[in-house]
């Protein structure tokens, strides 16, 4: 398997999160802790390599490193948001909107 087809599995598994913890109540607080903590895991072992091997090689090409730091940009902004929502309390409704935020820019990055 290529690196092209690794990310895009990995922003399948990320819909996936996103698509279950919108079907969730604030009785799911339990569930939501552990999805959260595993889904940063895992997102921020890829932001790790996509930050090690892609976004250098996409330094190279001129006409990509305005991407590459918008790219870079959006993995700051996920990442502090993240780790504000996994100290917030996901037994109450105002954690899926403060997901739902995440979840924009995650959109966006795709």
């Amino acid at each position: 398997m290529g690196l092209d087809e690794s990310i895009k599995q990995d922003h399948d598994v990320y819909r996936r999160f996103f698509a279950k913890m919108a079907k969730t109540t604030e009785k799911d607080g339990d569930l939501r802790v552990k999805a959260l903590k595993d889904l940063m895991a895992q997102l921020y072992a890829h932001h790790k390599a996509e930050e090690l091997t892609v976004f250098p090689a996409m330094m190279k090409v001129s006409e990509m490193r305005g991407l590459a730091f918008e790219l870079e940009v959006e993995h700051s902004d996920m990442k502090r948001l993240f780790e504000t929502l996994k100290t917030a309390n996901a037994a109450t409704e105002v954690w899926k909107y403060k997901l739902a935020s995440i979840y924009d820019i995650m959109h966006a990055h795709w």
